[in-house]
């Protein structure tokens, strides 16, 4: 009989037959009842997998449940590993399919692999190997081995790294767990680092859009310049949401331009310009927006003629032409925002290295 729909997961890996390692962090750490579930041996080199033991081992009716296996390798002691395959394993306790999970903490070369997955090879066709793997040329010989015995691999860690290393600028260690040297506490100062500059930055760039409060400029790390409708709010936005903080202003023949735009440096003004067919239709939509909200006045006679449009670009260039050590126009309509947001955050990543 069913003895329930909880599932509990208990992963473990037994060296020589002996408990090595479990979620709770140690054997002592399991209920009674968790460790009455355990069956062994787990180890790949002394024969069939360890079976993950769970409350629906069985159905109500008898009938046996079909199982899949699922190998999950570590370059280090697996408790990354072990935690997420929980979270998901979670996710599908009303599933019939109890799979048997194998977790494979220290691999961390390619001999070490090449055991791991000829014995995964060798349990059959439904074998899900699962890495967390953060050494990039290991877990590229996983994926390898892996197509070559037509195993099915999900690589869970290079894809977050790589994004953290785009995001940071900077290369990972490819150091496993611990091994890298890094304290909680730095984490949660990281972390906190990040999250509070996001902050502020998003305050900085409400407080400053359109030309607002410009005698703050020079707290500002960039200073996007350009026409109405160009795009520069949606890049403000997303810069700000990694910590970059941006003001924006409108500008037109017939504004004059703040001084305080003559006093900031030069890395940090953005001109900003779109192809001129583009700018009109972005502001012929602005205009009917605005007469359906009953408010076209808000918007000047002309505001989304060709003419109108023209005048505004070219001022842009000849903004840039009275300034020639600001950096060339940033053509905004050729790239999306995400795109056009990491093209300058780079440039502001590479101001702060050079004034540091």
């Amino acid at each position: 009989a069913a003895l329930g729909a909880t599932l509990v997961v208990v992963l473990i890996f037994c060296f020589s037959g002996s408990i090595a390692w479990s979620l709770a962090g140690s054997g002592t750490g399991l209920t009674p009842r968790a460790r009455s579930l355990i069956a062994g041996p787990c180890s790949l080199r002394q024969g069939r997998p360890f079976v993950l033991q769970t409350l629906t081992a069985a159905r109500a009716d008898g009938d046996a449940v079909a199982t899949k296996t699922v190998i999950v390798i570590s370059d280090s002691t697996g408790q990354t590993a072990a935690a997420l395959t929980e979270r998901i394993l979670v996710q599908f306790e009303n599933s019939d399919v109890v799979p048997e999970v194998t977790i494979v903490p220290q691999v961390t070369n390619v001999e070490r692999l090449s055991d791991v997955i000829r014995e995964a090879a060798s349990l059959g066709e439904d074998v899900l190997v699962m890495a967390t793997l953060v050494d990039s040329n290991v877990a590229q010989w996983a994926k390898m081995m892996c197509a070559d015995s037509n195993l099915r691999y999900v690589d869970v860690m290079t894809p977050l790294i790589d994004e953290f290393s785009n995001f940071l600028e900077e290369s990972a260690l490819g150091l496993p767990g611990g091994n890298a040297g890094i304290s909680q506490r730095k984490v949660s100062k990281m972390v906190n680092r990040e999250f509070f500059g996001m902050v502020e930055a998003v305050k900085f760039g409400q407080r400053h859009v359109a030309g607002l409060n410009p005698q703050d400029w020079r707290d500002a790390d960039l200073v996007l310049v350009g026409p109405s409708r160009v795009g520069k709010g949606p890049v403000a936005h997303y810069l700000a949401q990694r910590g970059v903080k941006v003001a924006s202003l409108n500008t037109s023949p017939e504004d004059p331009l703040p001084t305080q735009l003559d006093q900031i440096g030069k890395d940090q003004v953005v001109l900003c310009v779109v192809d001129e067919e583009r700018l009109v239709e972005l502001r012929l939509s602005r205009v009917n927006e605005a007469k359906q909200r009953n408010m076209p006045m808000l918007l000047e006679p002309g505001y989304a003629t060709l003419e109108r449009v023209r005048q505004d670009l070219e001022f842009v260039s000849l903004l840039h032409q009275s300034h020639p050590d600001w950096n060339e126009p940033t053509d905004l309509g050729y790239m999306g925002v995400e795109e056009a947001a990491s093209v300058l955050f780079r440039r502001v990543v590479a101001a702060r290295k050079k004034s540091s």
